[in-house]
């Protein structure tokens, strides 16, 4: 699969503190990245032990899709990615996220 280089930066604030903001995509000719962040007590407690995710309100996760736009049927495929996330707080801060693929 074609690795595709991205640098997201995520305010976790808004996706957090106001559900509807929390799905959202963004168009990188020819690919659609979707975005969304969430509480990790949303996962399912079978979901959360098989993938190692500690379920708790007080811990968020990001969940990025990259798909690669295709002109025909008007679908997409989902496409392997180099993704690196970054937060950055109320005071302009900035945090690295670390990030796994999971499938």
């Amino acid at each position: 699969m074609k690795h595709l280089k991205l640098s997201i930066l995520i305010v976790l604030f808004y996706t957090l503190f106001n559900p509807s903001f929390a799905e959202n995509s963004t168009k990188f000719p020819p690919y659609t990245i979707h975005h969304n962040a969430l509480t990790t007590d949303f996962l399912s407690p079978e979901i959360a032990k098989q993938y190692h995710i500690k379920r708790s309100t007080h811990q968020a996760m990001i969940n990025i899709s990259v798909i690669k736009n295709q002109t025909a049927k008007n679908i997409g495929t989902a496409v392997a990615a180099d993704v690196k996330v970054q937060m950055k707080n109320l005071m302009g801060q900035i945090t690295n996220i670390p990030v796994r693929q999971i499938k």
